[in-house]
C-alpha cells in the first residue's frame, strides 16, 4: 500500500504520512521509518509555523516504538 507523504519544512525531515495508527518519517538521509502508535503526530507536524525537527523529538523519537522500513 502507498502511503501519501507530506512535505514539510525540516532541515532533517523531509515528509511525513500516516497508515492506520503508524507515523511514517522520510528523512533527507534517505531512510523512512516508521513509529507505531503515533499517526495522530501527523497533524502537528504538517502544521505550519511549527518547528517540525523539535516537535519530532519531543513527542515521537524514544517515546514510539520505531523501525527502518526503507533506505534509499
Amino acid at each position: 500500500m502507498t502511503v501519501e507523504m507530506t512535505p514539510v519544512q525540516s532541515s532533517n525531515i523531509k515528509a511525513v504520512g500516516k497508515d492506520g495508527n503508524k507515523l511514517r518519517v522520510n528523512f533527507h538521509s534517505g531512510a523512512t521509518w516508521e513509529y507505531d502508535d503515533a499517526a495522530h503526530h501527523h497533524a502537528p507536524m504538517t502544521t505550519p509555523g511549527e518547528s517540525v525537527g523539535k516537535y519530532f523529538h519531543a513527542n515521537v523519537r524514544g517515546k514510539h516504538a520505531g523501525r527502518v522500513i526503507d533506505t534509499e
